[in-house]
């Protein structure tokens, strides 16, 4: 449901058609559609035949086109396909998708093209009398017919929905292949017409307020970011039982939600604390009110369905799930991933993904009616509604740890280990399958030139467990793993990192976020390595994406693999696409891939379940040494809560040292006692205005934004008439305000406390209201 930057959008060129009429229109202009109205979507695809590359393998031949994966039909032949993700409004109707025109060319020479290849597991002995890597699949049926292959130049047709915005998605095969003749034949222009009917009114223009995270992923994927329309409701109108309408729950919004146990709820709210200070509003629900609030057929299904409620009714974005699978159990997902002949299958891959896509509550991701979740024929669409972590705890003291090391990374993150990265990477079963190349592409495409990369790969003699203990006891900001791995540990060549040694590191503060495609090294609702990674109060990591069950490569293809492609899609999605936040870029790096992940069979839609994040989905990841702000605000503001009057305040943000504004920082201005809670962005100039009207007292004002250390500061809230911002109205107010009057350069005051009648005016009737304030207050109140 959310997605990436695809370079190939240059070569797209959209026209749309409002098919009642016979004048073009843009598809953001037809808010004004009736019931019934029916569109045609033309998408224009260009494959440039100057970068059509060939590669050899086991003596066949590999087709490589840009910004193309390939196909994965075990034994038959593995070309290009290309994804076309489309907005559409809600509820669209797709009728018919064709071919408008094309223009193709045979390619000079004959080619035997490479039989697609099963993917082995990155775990040392896994497979149950499945295809291993030594075993090569011959060419299947495909190769003995004279049809081309695919056949097809697009397929697919599937709607999802990612909080709210409906995405359409399409695969396209440029390149068609006869087995006989062994020709290519590549198309070079691909005209697709998609046509739709649309039941209800609608708008596609999605209000500046209402451009979110998810908005922002939706308008990286799609074709056509101009046409996003948004669903009236985010989630389907369900029955919530008592829920968050019953009168038991404030009504307010709650971006963030925590959701623990009872005993740990004091830990989480000092994290729901710091989110809510620095303009995230956060709360933390228990299991007791959820389990007697909400129906299901397990805690699962309740937690899942209050996380729906939460979405339609507080706007919640972030859902960190508060404690192991003894607090929050898991969804276990099915998977099955083919071989030649056999395949490995699990019923119960923990996968957290349960609770972010929130879509169809009515069938609880079970729509056949069976015991296993998660099929295919579950119609599950992939998409997040809202960003999921897990903090991976059974403890008051591990609830301590998670909270004191996501703390110390947001609000005083060590200043010289932002920019460090650790890369560890092994032989997959030998040099052919050296996990060094996939580390060497993050490198290239993703990671900023002012980054420290530390290469231990096998290849260059320099990884042994010493070495990487070593490296991980020192500290870095992100650490990234491809090897083998087991639910107690992950191999670094002839070493392995052991839940002991992840939970004797003592690198804190330098805790870091490691992301590795090991077998089951994030197997949480087991006593994993990524949880004693995740545990340790002493150092360890604030952050650990990694898999639940089995990781897959493709043998003698390294970077290619399934488990690959998520990792480097990762890091383009938080280097390149600048997705900051830890739960987003996750999300984001899984959304490009759910079109290959819509048939059984496939290592893609394993890993969307295996995939899991520990750690708190919105905390920003650090891409640089942060920086430290200048903020500029008033000495004091006058309390005007009685008299009503708003305050106009403003807060001017640069950077330390330079001077120079800081545009889009979060400014939130709050005070507890009396609702006072503003959050605002700054614009061009540095600048955030509030209107306010807070008792007396202090304001805290907080700004934030990625890579700057933030500014924890407060604002004095003194009387109306309190010139001298003593605390006390007197005498010494009015004759202060009367030399202002007369000379304010000699003396300036904060002119809104002076102007205690309200009329933008500092003047003599103000002093004289202070002075008669001051003689009968109950007779002058201000």
């Amino acid at each position: 449901m959310c997605g990436s930057v695809l370079t190939w959008r240059a070569l797209v060129v959209m026209s749309i058609v409002f098919v009642s009429t016979s004048v073009s229109a843009p598809f953001a202009a037809a808010d004004q559609v009736h019931d019934g109205g029916s569109y045609r979507i033309r998408i224009n695809l260009s494959f440039d035949p100057g970068r059509v590359s060939f590669e050899t393998t086991n003596g066949y031949d590999r087709l490589l086109l840009p910004d193309c994966r390939l196909t994965t039909v075990i034994g038959e032949p593995m070309l290009p396909v290309m994804t076309v993700f489309v907005a559409v409004p809600d509820h669209s109707d797709v009728q018919r998708i064709k071919i408008v025109s094309q223009k193709k060319q045979v390619l000079s020479g004959r080619y035997d093209i490479l039989p697609a290849q099963p993917p082995v597991p990155t775990m040392a002995g896994a497979g149950s009398g499945a295809t291993t890597a030594a075993e090569f699949v011959p060419p299947g049926q495909a190769y003995r017919s004279s049809e081309p292959y695919p056949g097809r130049l697009h397929s697919g047709a599937n709607v999802g929905s990612m909080r709210g915005h409906s995405i359409l998605s399409l695969s396209v095969f440029p390149v068609q292949y006869n087995p006989i003749t062994r020709r290519l034949t590549l198309y070079e222009e691909i005209v697709l017409e998609v046509a739709y009917t649309v039941p209800h009114r609608y708008s596609a223009a999605v209000p500046e307020s209402e451009r979110d995270e998810f908005y922002r992923i939706a308008e990286r994927l799609v074709v056509n970011p101009d046409d996003i329309s948004r669903a009236e409701s985010t989630v389907a109108a369900e029955s919530f039982c008592a829920g968050l309408g019953s009168g038991s729950e404030p009504d307010t919004e709650f971006e963030y939600v925590i959701i623990t146990d009872s005993s740990l709820e004091s830990e989480f709210q000092r994290l729901a604390d710091w989110k809510t200070r620095k303009g995230v509003p956060a709360t933390v629900v228990n299991t007791t009110w959820i389990d007697s609030s909400y129906t299901g057929a397990d805690k699962q299904e309740r937690i899942r369905t209050f996380i729906a409620d939460a979405c339609a009714t507080w706007g919640t974005k972030w859902v960190l799930l508060g404690g192991d699978t003894s607090i929050i159990p898991c969804r276990g997902g099915y998977g099955r991933v083919d071989g030649e002949s056999t395949y490995w299958y699990d019923n119960t891959i923990p996968a957290d993904l349960y609770y972010s896509d929130l879509d169809h509550l009515d069938y609880n991701w079970n729509a056949d009616g069976d015991t296993i979740y998660g099929e295919v024929s579950d119609d599950i669409d992939l998409y997040p509604d809202v960003f999921v972590g897990r903090a991976p705890v059974d403890t008051i003291a591990e609830a301590v740890a998670f909270v004191e090391k996501t703390l110390q990374y947001e609000r005083s993150p060590p200043a010289d280990y932002a920019t460090d990265i650790l890369f560890l990477a092994e032989y997959l079963d030998g040099p052919a399958n050296d996990g060094g190349v996939t580390k060497d592409l993050i490198n290239d495409s993703a990671i900023p030139d002012h980054f420290n990369v530390t290469e231990l790969y096998e290849r260059h003699g320099n990884l042994y467990k010493s070495s990487a203990m070593a490296y991980l006891n020192y500290g870095c900001n992100i650490v990234n793993h491809i090897g083998h791995g087991s639910t107690t540990g992950f191999s670094v060549a002839s070493g392995s990192i052991y839940n002991q040694d992840a939970g004797s590191l003592t690198n804190s503060p330098r805790n870091f976020i490691l992301y590795s495609i090991s077998c089951y090294s994030n197997d949480f609702e087991d006593d994993s390595v990524s949880e004693h990674f995740m545990n340790n109060a002493n150092g360890g990591a604030v952050g650990y994406i990694g898999n639940s069950r089995y990781g897959w490569y493709w043998p003698d293809h390294p970077g290619e693999g399934p488990s690959d492609l998520y990792d480097i899609e990762f890091f383009n999605e938080t280097f390149v696409n600048g997705t900051y936040h830890l739960g987003e870029a996750l999300a984001a790096s899984k959304v490009t891939y759910v079109p290959a992940s819509d048939e059984d069979g496939d290592a893609m839609r394993w890993l969307q379940y295996a995939i899991n994040l520990l750690g708190d989905p919105e905390l920003p990841i650090l891409t640089d040494a942060p920086k430290t702000f200048a903020v500029d605000q008033p000495s004091a503001v006058p309390a005007c809560s009685s008299c009503g009057c708003q305050q106009t305040v403003t807060i001017t943000v640069s950077e330390d040292g330079s001077g120079a504004p800081v545009p889009n920082a979060t400014v939130c201005v709050q005070k507890t006692d009396d609702g006072t809670y503003v959050v605002e962005s700054t614009d061009a100039a540095g600048n955030a205005e509030f209107s306010i009207a807070p008792d007396v007292g202090v304001l805290n004002v907080t700004v934030t934004k990625q890579n700057f250390a933030p500014h924890e500061g407060t604002l004095n809230v003194v009387p109306c008439g309190d010139v001298d911002e003593s605390g006390v109205v007197g005498i010494a107010d009015v004759q202060l305000l009367l030399n202002h009057i007369f000379d304010s350069d000699g003396y300036p005051i904060t002119e809104s406390i002076g102007d205690v009648d309200c009329n933008d005016v500092v003047n003599i009737p103000d002093a004289r209201l202070i002075l008669n304030h001051v003689s009968d207050p109950g007779g002058y109140p201000i």
